[in-house]
């Protein structure tokens, strides 16, 4: 038997919930095509922010 949990809302920690992030000018000139935005959205969160939380719990009998 298994359950599973979700939990909302929480704060993305690889873009510090900002959704993306911005090219300065020192990586600008790194960019491989000049007509990219300077902003490049967040892979971990898909540029929403926040992320959620999936737990899954599998019960299962004891062994003694």
């Amino acid at each position: 038997m298994s359950e599973t949990f979700t939990f909302f809302g929480f704060e993305c920690p690889q873009c510090k919930g900002k959704g993306g992030f911005y090219y300065d000018d020192y990586f600008r000139k790194f960019k491989k095509n000049l007509d990219d935005p300077d902003r490049k959205p967040c892979e971990q969160c898909n540029g929403k922010g926040k992320l959620t939380a999936k737990v899954a719990i599998e019960w299962v009998g004891e062994e003694k």
